[in-house]
């Protein structure tokens, strides 16, 4: 459901409640009790039931200046209840999937386009977000691996910046030269815990690189429907660590950025 309003030509805001779920998973192993030596852990349920969440959103669109300014702005709060997960029972180790407590989520993004002078072009966007666990039974994180207040997977501030100039370099054609930079913070790549094995901290367990990383490109367009782009990717040669895989068994668990990386890119359009 949602609802906006214009309170002048150039300025639309807006209120957005939104829901989703995803699927039941079932367990092939459904039904076993627990050890005769620890009759108090659970029977393997029959599966995991739906997770869901509903989003709470407010925000506002503009122009300004004579439409050299723009600016989209978004604040939001995310409530997810009766998360799925793979658990592992504490007795002996059997994995299944189950649900868990909750999480929130809250934040705002931001995009921001400015057209000071002619042919230059200047944007930056961003988002702040919390997310964590903000409902959890001790018996649920015995079985998940997770902590009450832990963070989920995810950055805290993330953003970029870019400018471009173009100018015009024959009767039709446009060169161009774009310079961007981009933030990213770092983020838990799963639980912090065992599953199945309470308060042991998992020898899997990391944490990404908060890394910056920068692009450059020079290009021309020779006509509407054809152009040719040179760039330098990384161009710092940034190697940070982008994402931690939960399964130990992979021999590369660590994904990295690509390393510095030329090229020339041609377009076609027909």
């Amino acid at each position: 459901a949602s609802a906006s309003f214009k309170p002048s030509r150039n300025l639309t805001t807006y209120a957005t409640v939104s829901t989703g779920f995803r699927p039941p998973v079932v367990n092939a192993r459904a039904g076993p009790p627990p050890p005769a030596a620890q009759p108090n852990d659970i029977t393997i349920p029959d599966g995991a039931t739906s997770d869901k969440l509903t989003n709470y959103e407010i925000g506002l669109k503009g122009s300004f200046f004579d439409n050299r300014l723009t600016a989209n702005l978004a604040a939001f709060y995310i409530d997810w209840n009766n998360i799925q997960v793979q658990a592992n029972r504490v007795s002996d180790a059997i994995q299944f999937a189950t649900n868990i407590g909750g999480a929130v989520s809250k934040g705002f993004e931001f995009e921001l386009v400015a057209r000071p002078i002619e042919g230059l072009r200047l944007q930056a966007s961003g988002a702040y977000i919390d997310a964590h666990i903000d409902d959890l039974s001790p018996s649920e994180a015995a079985i998940s691996g997770a902590e009450p207040g832990i963070r989920l997977a995810t950055p805290e501030f993330q953003g970029s910046a870019t400018a471009t100039y173009s100018f015009p370099v024959g009767d039709t054609e446009k060169a161009f030269v774009t310079g961007n930079v981009a933030y990213v913070g770092s983020f838990p790549g799963l639980f912090p815990n065992v599953p199945g094995q309470p308060n042991v901290q998992s020898p899997q367990y990391d944490v990404t690189d908060e890394y910056v990383f920068a692009n450059a490109y020079a290009g021309v367009n020779i006509s509407p429907d054809f152009s040719i782009t040179a760039y330098v990717e990384n161009v710092f040669n940034n190697d940070a660590i982008t994402y931690v895989h939960p399964e130990a068994f992979l021999d590369g668990r660590y994904g990295r950025l690509r390393p510095r990386t030329f090229g020339i890119r041609t377009n076609f359009r027909y």
